[in-house]
């Protein structure tokens, strides 16, 4: 049997006047159904009868303070919480794997005229929460920052970049599925790339 899902969204984007840049927002009410559910008492035995309830909000900011200078903050929060499951000790529980929020900034500064025009740089750093690593909500994953960094240079159609993902190499725990499965985030991962538009 498949899994399914019903979602329910609603969203604004506002400009305002004499604002170069825009706001958004979005609420939203999603739910999983036929998600497996492992028997409490019998515990080889899993059918699909469980369901994941996830309700939150999105919000994101875009702004060009000047004309080389692009801000950009993104915020996401979720309540996320097993709405049916055979064991009824789970229900009300957060799955494990997912963090329930999750922040980022970023700012990028390109030269427009001049001798470096098209050249650019920016960073960021972004804030990953706390998740599970088991489903009785016993074991967390700590929440943890990430650094990242790009340089890149535009000419004509040709874009050229170099990005660098969690710049410090911090070694992290991003996820489990369980108390006897869990996966490192990330090091340090640095991205070269040329492209051309047409």
């Amino acid at each position: 049997m498949p899994e399914t899902g019903k979602q329910a969204e609603i969203g604004v984007k506002v400009a305002p006047k004499g604002f170069d840049g825009y706001f958004t927002a979005s609420v939203f009410d999603l739910k999983r159904q036929n998600v497996p559910t492992t028997d409490p008492v019998i515990v080889t035995l899993q059918n699909q009868t469980g369901e994941v309830t996830s309700r939150g909000i999105e919000i994101e900011a875009v702004a060009n303070a000047t004309k080389e200078l692009k801000l950009i903050g993104a915020f996401t929060a979720y309540h996320l919480f097993t709405s049916r499951d055979l064991n009824q000790a789970l229900v009300g529980k957060t799955p494990t794997n997912t963090p329930e929020m999750l922040v980022s900034g970023w700012a990028d500064y390109t030269f427009k005229d001049g001798p470096l025009a098209g050249f650019g740089f920016g960073g960021g750093v972004r804030y990953v929460g706390s998740s599970w690593a088991d489903p009785a909500n016993t074991l967390e994953v700590p929440a943890v920052v990430l650094g990242d960094l790009t340089v890149h240079y535009e000419w004509q159609n040709w874009r050229t970049a170099l990005n660098v993902i969690n710049v410090t190499d911090k070694m992290y725990v991003a996820s489990c599925a369980g108390t006897t499965s869990c996966f490192y985030g990330d090091r340090r991962r640095v991205t070269a790339s040329v492209s051309y538009k047409w």
